[in-house]
């Protein structure tokens, strides 16, 4: 059932909008800015749905309403997403003649524009003009992770409501609701940084699965032969592109716990099941190798969202890596 208390670890914003929608006047559009996966678009459909409730008691929940707009099926509400990469001319145009009509069931429509920073130049200064020149009682909720890849004319017409990082604490304590054991829970909230769906896809069978090949090839770099390292690139060229950015990216993160420890700062350790490994590999590593490990790696993911041969840039890390090792 759709509420603001379905909304976790966002109190400063779910209280701004619940003033907000209590109060005599909603500006015509918001901006939800923040990082991804923390619960903005969850918001957006709450307020929409509060927005568009047939209760005082705004969103109950329970009414056509509610039920409509947590479906996605409410016919005051309008909804825009990416097609693919980019929000194109034509939904926006779309977008704008369903605006256009009176309201069928409530007293005013919404607008919710997801990944709003995806608009190409020509949607972008189409939905501009529409903004600055709003028809009929309409709210716009723009949504984006990257609030600067919006034109600075939109952003100023837009009031902004920021989002920031689920507190870890709260993150774990959800998912364990949703069956997590509290153990795991905690080292998903941890790796995840706050953030929900990178946090359940650790959990996932796959998350774990891209995790543990990440630890198995980090702690036996230093080991490594040529042969060893053909035979893991060949392996993680044989993955889906997708899998091999999961893996860099918990690469990055022992990486990073790598130098942390090498600090002295086991406090801050995140992946807090590989203490005993961090210990034994500490003398393999100095923290000018392992910045340099850093570099390499973002160099290299960086290719491999490019669409870089994986192949090659797997092979070209773990030699630059082996190579940092020996002359240290």
């Amino acid at each position: 059932m759709i509420s603001w208390s379905s909304i976790v670890g966002q109190e400063d914003a779910v209280s701004r909008l619940r003033r907000l929608v209590r109060g005599v006047r909603m500006p015509h559009a918001l901006l939800f800015a923040g990082p991804e996966s923390v619960g903005k678009y969850l918001t957006a459909k709450t307020l929409a749905a509060a927005l568009l409730c047939e209760s005082d008691d705004a969103p109950c929940g329970t009414c056509q309403a509610c039920r409509l707009a947590e479906n996605e099926s409410h016919p005051d509400l309008v909804i825009v997403r990416p097609d693919k990469q980019n929000i194109k001319i034509g939904e926006i145009r779309k977008m704008q003649k369903d605006l256009s009509l009176a309201p069928y069931m409530a007293q005013r429509r919404v607008c919710i524009i997801d990944e709003a920073d995806k608009m190409r130049d020509e949607a972008a200064n189409s939905i501009l003009k529409t903004l600055e020149e709003p028809v009929g009682d309409v709210v716009f909720i723009l949504i984006t992770a990257k609030r600067y890849q919006l034109l600075d004319t939109i952003r100023s017409r837009c009031m902004l409501v920021e989002f920031g990082a689920v507190p870890q604490s709260a993150l774990a304590r959800e998912l364990v609701r949703r069956g997590a054991s509290e153990e795991e829970a905690d080292l998903a909230a941890r790796l995840a940084g706050g953030r929900f769906a990178p946090a359940e896809a650790i959990l996932s069978g796959g998350g774990q699965s891209s995790r543990q090949a990440a630890i198995d090839l980090f702690f036996s770099v230093p080991t490594m032969a040529e042969a060893d390292i053909w035979q893991t690139a060949s392996a993680w060229d044989a993955c889906e592109r997708e899998e091999v950015l999961a893996r860099l990216m918990s690469l990055r993160l022992l990486v990073r716990d790598a130098m942390v420890y090498s600090a002295d700062l086991k406090e801050e350790i995140i992946n807090s099941d590989c203490l005993d490994r961090f210990a034994q590999a500490k003398s393999v590593w100095s923290q000018r190798t392992l910045s340099l490990f850093m570099h390499e790696l973002v160099k290299r993911e960086r290719s491999v969202k490019n669409n870089g041969n994986i192949k090659l840039v797997i092979e070209a890390m773990l030699l630059a890596w082996r190579s940092m090792i020996q002359r240290r």
